[in-house]
């Protein structure tokens, strides 16, 4: 095993089970050459986070090849610059939620030579170029003091550092009910890494300002919303003038915001059924996500329920699969005012 990938698992203390990608099936879907680092990384630790918030593009987080090439084809559409699947064009291989994009360009014949990048979201050019391989870039990441200045507070976020597996894959012994067999089990904690906390920017009920921007749906005022524990923006919002839509998203009022959460609660259940689904908890599930609004193209909008004082909830958004996630540390309102004035700076999940 390479030393490098060797430093890692010693340095977040990990002894669990290794996976076994199928590599030529996803060299042959995808076309990328993957580095020997990389495969050694994938196959030492499973689909999880270092930090609990930055990961590789594991291949064992998609159900197949073909869904393997679809997630580096989304990754890489959140580039402005020339990307995957483009001959030559940098290739997206780890994330840092989705403040950043970690990716390999391309150059040369050797994939154990290429160069790593990092890159914001819609981002024409990269912020920074390493001479490293990936997992050496991973290494500098979890490592005090951090070589990556930028990104430093990734391994200030938890020292010594932390890797954790997206599932639980160890069921419970047979009871001689088959129900839960099977079952993902996602962690209660999954979104509430500190890392990623902080108060709210000012103000947190950004209504007055977001108003001239919406477009609202006759008859769906609700006052009913103030008898709800939801953040005091949302209420007062639904409350005036019902169910909106800025740009791409839409805030949802009751009763319609209760079908969705319902309809959503059903997806959820049954793909639980099937050993899927998403790979953190989502409402009713405990420290569950909180629906209230819907993105075009079917991806949702959620309250990470952190605290007892919903006014101190953050956004989280996640595509249509349920699968990629992006946090925002807004109210609702103020992410929908932030979308409707400047939609290039907030970075939703690849449709």
């Amino acid at each position: 095993m390479d030393d490098v990938v060797l430093r890692i698992r010693d340095l977040v203390g990990w002894d669990g089970p290794e996976a076994a990608p199928d590599w030529p099936a996803h060299i042959e879907a995808t076309g990328i050459r993957f580095p020997a680092d990389f495969r050694r990384l994938a196959e030492t630790f499973p689909p999880g986070e270092f930090q609990g918030f930055f990961k590789i593009l594991h291949p064992d987080m998609y159900e197949d090849a073909a869904e393997y090439r679809a997630a580096f084809r989304g990754h890489a559409g959140l580039l402005r610059c020339r990307a995957y699947p483009k001959p030559g064009g940098v290739i997206p291989w780890g994330t840092v939620q989705f403040d950043y994009l970690l990716c390999w360009i391309p150059e040369g014949d050797d994939p154990d030579r290429w160069p790593v990048a990092v890159f914001r979201p819609h981002g024409h050019e990269p912020e920074a170029r390493y001479e490293m391989t990936a997992a050496e870039l991973v290494h500098a990441l979890l490592i005090v003091p951090c070589p990556i200045e930028r990104l430093a507070y990734v391994a200030e976020a938890e020292q010594p550092p932390d890797f954790g597996v997206f599932e639980d894959d160890e069921h419970d012994e047979d009871d001689g009910d088959d129900e839960d067999d099977g079952r993902p089990a996602p962690s209660p904690g999954f979104w509430m890494h500190p890392a990623l906390l902080g108060a709210l920017p000012e103000p947190v009920d950004a209504a007055a300002e977001l108003r001239p921007y919406l477009t609202v749906s006759p008859g769906t005022a609700d006052r009913s919303a103030d008898a709800l524990p939801l953040p005091g923006d949302y209420r007062r919002l639904v409350a005036e003038v019902g169910t909106v839509t800025a740009g791409p998203a839409t805030l949802l009022a009751p009763p319609r915001l209760a079908a969705e959460t319902e309809r959503l609660r059903a997806r959820i259940a049954g793909e639980r059924e099937a050993g899927t689904g998403p790979l953190g908890p989502i409402f009713p599930e405990e420290n569950g996500l909180i629906l209230w609004g819907v993105l075009e193209g079917g991806g949702y909008l959620f309250w990470m329920p952190y605290g007892p004082d919903p006014d101190e909830w953050r956004v989280v958004a996640l595509d249509r699969t349920l699968r990629f996630s992006a946090h925002y540390r807004m109210s609702a309102t103020r992410f929908l005012l932030a979308l409707s004035r400047e939609p290039g700076s907030v970075v939703l999940p690849p449709v």
